[in-house]
C-alpha cells in the first residue's frame, strides 16, 4: 500500500506549525533530539510517555516527517480545532471502549508507510 496523498495546503501547515513548535521548544525547554539517525526510514510506532499536554506538541521535534497522531475524540468537540487537528495529521480514538475504527485507522497508517504516534495511557 502506498503512502496517501496528502494535501498541499495540509503540508504547509503541518511545516509551519513544526517549525513553530521547534523554534519555542528549543528556546524555552532546550528540546535537544539523540539518536534521530535511529528512526526508521519507514513506517514506525512512537509511543511516548504522555506526562502532560506538552508532550503532544514536542513529538514532531522527534522525525522530520509528518506524523499521524491518535486523540482523544474530545479535541474534535469544536469544528476549528478538529480541522486544525484532522490537517495536522490526527484522527479521534474513542477512550475507555475497544474503538475498532481508530485501531483500523492505526493499522491503515502503519501498512501506508507514515509513522504513527500514539499514547498508551
Amino acid at each position: 500500500m502506498s503512502a496517501p496523498r496528502i494535501p498541499l495546503h495540509h503540508r504547509l501547515l503541518w511545516a509551519f506549525c513544526r517549525g513553530v513548535v521547534l523554534l519555542v521548544a528549543r528556546l524555552m525547554w532546550r528540546v535537544k533530539v539523540v539518536g534521530r539517525e535511529h528512526i526508521p526510514a519507514g513506517p514506525f510506532v512512537l509511543a511516548p510517555v504522555h506526562r502532560s499536554n506538552v508532550d503532544s506538541m514536542v513529538t514532531p521535534a522527534v522525525a522530520r516527517r509528518r506524523m499521524r497522531y491518535m486523540g482523544k475524540e474530545s479535541m474534535w468537540k469544536f469544528r476549528l480545532p478538529g480541522r486544525l487537528f484532522t490537517a495536522l495529521g490526527g484522527f479521534p480514538v474513542r477512550r475507555g471502549t475497544a474503538d475498532r475504527e481508530a485501531l483500523r485507522r492505526c493499522v491503515e497508517v502503519v501498512e501506508s508507510g507514515e509513522p504513527l504516534v500514539l499514547f498508551p495511557e
